[in-house]
């Protein structure tokens, strides 16, 4: 089991995170702050643990994991709020019950008597076939105190499991992590990212159920699973200068042949208009939804959105078909614009496979295609650049919609107190 494929089992340990729902800070009705919940402090609260070295830290919802080039290790935790107190049984049947759902029937081995570091532990082995991977976990359950539920997952493939590196590893987990010391040839696994990831310049809500994840370097919130794709990615960019000065030099680059009038556009509107430029040359059959009253008036709430194939020298001039505006309860004025594309399989790949042409099993082709939607919002503020892009596939879009518009009405910028 390759690195790659041992991260897509991890999808797996997604749905985990999914079933015991974390609490987070205060955030809108029907939402949670991952930014701020204790998990992104330091990987988890009051834990640590370290790995040999040479595995790979990631992040995802809940889960701090470290990943191998044949196996894996992951904890999350939860508040008591959010598990059965009744006992270590009881967290695992529910645990089962929810995978049962999904994987259908398994057999697993489950050995009690057991502690990890000196609290008493619940240990189950069993095997699931994740996104057409066969997969060993060996999972740890356990209470720290009254406070807090662990769930501990080792990841193999099936029959290779490296018992002796299991209890290495555990050996190493503690509950002051403050006084933390890896034994030699070990290393801490740490979130390094969170530190970068707790912005002091924007609130970022995630809608409940929706999976936080920063796998692939930038913020990314998705539906927990690897068949529906539905996700919404937040970049920024730092600006040197003013949002115009920068646009000119993006424009210049990436939109060379347009013809941009006589200073008629904002800022803002040539920037949206030069990416939609850029994008027109690099994703097939790129296409954009133009807007006017009696069509929406006309798109059900069943009905997909209708796509339009613009030229790309007509973008500056129709730009009041597809350019839209939106300004939030916070007083954020986005712009935004709706367009679809043609991208490899996501069914193909799992949740990691989003842009990847081609498949990454050796020896196997892939050449299935999908149309997927996009949504893109743009807004500036204090010398930062941030869009947002909601994906999803063609006949999801509407559906998840209405959560992706949570995402943008509850993002809110920190004003900075004057001094």
């Amino acid at each position: 089991m390759n690195k790659a494929k041992t991260l897509a089992v991890l999808a797996v340990l997604l749905l985990l995170s999914t079933l015991f729902a974390a609490c987070g800070t205060p955030a809108p009705s029907g939402m949670y702050h991952p930014l701020d919940t204790e998990e992104y402090v330091n990987g988890v609260k009051d834990f640590a643990f370290a790995v040999p070295e040479g595995y790979e830290v990631t992040i995802s919802s809940n889960m701090l994991a470290a990943v191998g080039e044949k196996d894996s290790f992951s904890v999350q935790t939860r508040h008591s709020d959010y598990y059965y107190q009744n006992g270590l049984e009881e967290n695992y049947k529910e645990l089962k019950k929810q995978l049962t759902a999904l994987y259908g029937d398994f057999e697993e081995k489950k050995t009690a008597d057991l502690t990890v570091a000196e609290q008493n532990a619940l240990r189950v082995d069993y095997e699931l076939t994740v996104a057409g991977v066969a997969c060993g976990y060996t999972q740890y359950l356990f209470y720290k105190d009254t406070t807090a539920f662990y769930l501990f997952t080792y990841t193999y493939e099936p029959g290779k499991a490296d018992e002796q590196l299991l209890r290495s590893v555990l050996e190493t987990i503690s509950f002051t992590p403050d006084t933390f010391s890896a034994p030699k040839g070990f290393k801490r696994v740490e979130n390094a990212a969170a530190k970068s990831l707790s912005s002091d310049r924007y609130l970022l809500y995630c809608p409940d159920e929706w999976i936080f994840d920063n796998t692939l370097g930038q913020i990314c919130i998705r539906v927990p699973s690897s068949t529906i794709i539905s996700n919404i990615s937040l970049n920024e960019q730092k600006l040197e200068g003013n949002l115009a000065d920068y646009v000119k030099d993006y424009a210049s680059t990436v939109a060379p042949d347009i013809d941009w009038g006589k200073g008629e556009l904002s800022a803002m509107e040539q920037y949206v208009l030069a990416t939609l430029y850029q994008m027109s040359e690099v994703l097939p059959e790129f296409k954009l939804h133009t807007v006017t009253g009696e069509e929406e008036e006309d798109e059900g709430e069943d009905q997909p959105l209708s796509y339009t194939e613009i030229k790309k020298e007509d973008l500056v001039s129709m730009k009041d078909a597809f350019l839209q505006t939106l300004t939030t309860d916070q007083d954020i004025k986005f712009s935004y614009v709706d367009f679809c594309a043609t991208l490899s399989d996501h069914k193909a790949h799992g949740s990691g496979g989003l842009f990847t042409q081609g498949s990454d099993v050796e020896g196997e082709e892939d050449d299935e295609t999908a149309t997927y939607s996009f949504r893109q919002y743009f807004v500036v503020k204090d010398g930062y650049l941030y869009f947002f892009t909601y994906t999803a596939s063609v006949d999801q879009f509407k559906t998840q919609l209405e959560d992706a518009e949570k995402v943008i009405d509850n993002f809110e910028f920190i004003e900075k107190s004057e001094k």
